[in-house]
């Protein structure tokens, strides 16, 4: 046995350990396996940190949490939760699915496809990393302006990439161009009352961020601890900071208006938290009311899709819309009322996730199969992107673009394929000779503007 895997294999006795003192051995098995996998997950991460774009570790982090820790408080607090959103089967039922289902998919997800022969040099080309982050940001900027729909987003999405080149580079005015992309970033946030766009790029940032600056083990592991905290704060304030923007009448800056909601209720008598608190972060972390409905449903209200869903998101995966204008849209409305037997309004966002797509379609076995199959397909775009940037070292940098919808265990098998198929486009686009000459073009006619800067 190699050094790593006897190291993961200490890591996870340990976190075991844990996980059993925390719960004072009054957890069943499957909840004790749940907590100790997700504090194996947690010291991993920490282990990983700095040595590449620990994309899949992510993935599985946000998965434990939504699929088996939020489903552990879902469960200990149900009767406390509203009605809707309560655990619908017993959760030895749930657990006989999911935590299975979970581990055969972080198999998938980890197992070693290929060993790399060298190490990543992010050092080698420091001046096309400004040149490219540059162009990457403009566009990124441009493109916030007009409605793209889900060309848009993407293309959005390219000032992060930017901010990645960036921060990677020695150039002299890199903050110049950093500064704004946080502030848009920031602005955002504040303004929209939704905070997960500024969580997964601070936590994408965060990893790019070791790459380059080479910390200990304790450091990272702190820096982790007081991330989670803060965004469980986050999660604690956002719900009265969207009320108070409503209700805002005295034109409050949304800085201090957030400021304001935090200092409440963090301060005095509102520092202890209420019923509906826990109520509210409960529900919004556990992914498993919505697994446990489609479990319900399916097959005693709902036949098993035996694979139909999974067909329809590769083939709108391949062909574009204008091709097939008929084709799946990935939106979650259809897959709640087909299979959760929830109906949405227009305005509100749910989907069944992974999971319970994979019970929807194939039930207990063919599920845990099947999140098996998934894991090990996106290991397998994880190791290609890797082998790739040892020729293209920058290439890490689209990883958490490339990622961003995979991550989310609430999204389908559709957005999944959907998002990684048309950003792998894009990526291949800007690594082209054509997209070379886009960037010397804007170097040439940049070079007043930094002259006036220097």
């Amino acid at each position: 046995m190699n050094r790593k895997r006897t190291d993961y294999l200490i890591q996870y006795f340990v976190s075991l350990l844990i996980a059993l003192l925390l719960g004072s051995w009054s957890h069943s098995w499957y909840e004790t396996l749940s907590i100790s996998l997700f504090l194996f997950l947690i010291i991993k991460f920490t282990y990983d940190l700095g040595k590449t774009m620990s994309i899949k570790n992510i993935i599985a982090i946000i998965a434990t949490m939504q699929y088996l820790i939020g489903p552990i408080l879902g469960y200990a607090y149900n009767d406390s939760l509203p009605l809707g959103y309560r655990m619908q089967i017993p959760k030895e039922v749930y657990f006989s699915f999911v935590l299975p289902a979970s581990i055969f998919y972080f198999i998938g997800l980890f197992w070693r496809l290929n060993k790399l022969s060298s190490t990543v040099n992010f050092e080698s080309n420091n001046v096309d990393y400004f040149k490219k982050g540059r162009l990457l940001i403009i566009i990124g900027f441009i493109s916030d302006f007009f409605s793209l729909g889900f060309v848009g987003f993407i293309l959005g999405g390219l000032k992060f990439v930017g901010l990645f080149y960036m921060f990677s580079s020695k150039h002299p005015l890199k903050y110049y161009w950093m500064i704004p992309v946080f502030g848009v970033l920031v602005s955002n946030t504040l303004n929209s009352g939704m905070f997960h766009e500024l969580i997964l790029w601070g936590c994408f940032f965060l990893m790019t961020y070791y790459i380059f600056r080479k910390t200990k083990f304790v450091v990272r592991l702190t820096t982790i601890i007081v991330g989670l905290c803060l965004i469980f704060l986050i999660q604690l304030v956002k719900k009265d900071y969207r009320m108070a923007m409503s209700d805002n009448q005295l034109n409050t800056g949304k800085g201090e208006l957030f400021l304001d909601q935090f200092k409440k209720k963090f301060s005095g008598t509102g520092a202890s938290l209420s019923d509906e608190d826990i109520a509210n972060n409960v529900v919004r972390l556990n992914q498993g009311w919505i697994i446990s409905y489609v479990m319900q449903n399916v097959p005693e209200h709902r036949p098993y899709a035996e694979g139909l869903t999974i067909k329809d998101a590769i083939v709108a995966s391949i062909f574009p819309r204008f091709l097939m204008p008929d084709k799946v849209i990935a939106d979650g409305h259809s897959n709640m009322i087909n299979y959760a037997g929830i109906e949405l309004s227009s305005t509100t966002a749910m989907d069944i996730g992974q999971m319970g797509e994979a019970y929807a379609n194939f039930g207990v076995f063919g599920g845990i199969i099947f999140m098996f199959l998934l894991g090990l397909f996106l290991n397998w775009v994880v190791t290609f992107l890797e082998r790739k940037s040892l020729k293209y070292p920058d290439l890490l940098f689209w990883v958490p673009l490339i990622f961003l919808q995979s991550i989310k265990a609430e999204t389908d098998v559709a957005i999944i394929l959907n998002h990684i198929t048309k950003t792998a486009l894009v990526t291949w686009f800007f690594f082209t000779p054509f997209a070379k000459f886009l960037i010397n073009i804007r170097s040439t006619n940049t070079n007043e503007f930094h002259s006036f800067i220097e």
